[in-house]
């Protein structure tokens, strides 16, 4: 029984302190911003990050040549 009463102390503990700091939260006025932020990941101002140039692909002419040069 005494497990039973530390147990809802403790969870107790834990609910107002999220709750305080729920509220501490609308203080700051963390949430103002909240639709802003939402729609944020689909603006398109930024330009993509350029990637690193792929390396220069063979040319066909260079596979044909090692080609003909193995039939002879």
């Amino acid at each position: 029984m005494e497990v039973l009463e530390l147990l809802i102390f403790v969870s107790l503990i834990i609910a107002g302190g999220g709750v305080g700091l729920f509220v501490w939260t609308l203080r700051q006025r963390s949430f103002e911003h909240t639709d802003r932020l939402a729609l944020l990941p689909l603006d398109d101002t930024e330009h993509p990050a350029r990637q690193a140039s792929a390396p220069p692909a063979r040319s066909e002419s260079a596979s044909t040549d090692s080609h003909h040069h193995r039939e002879a």
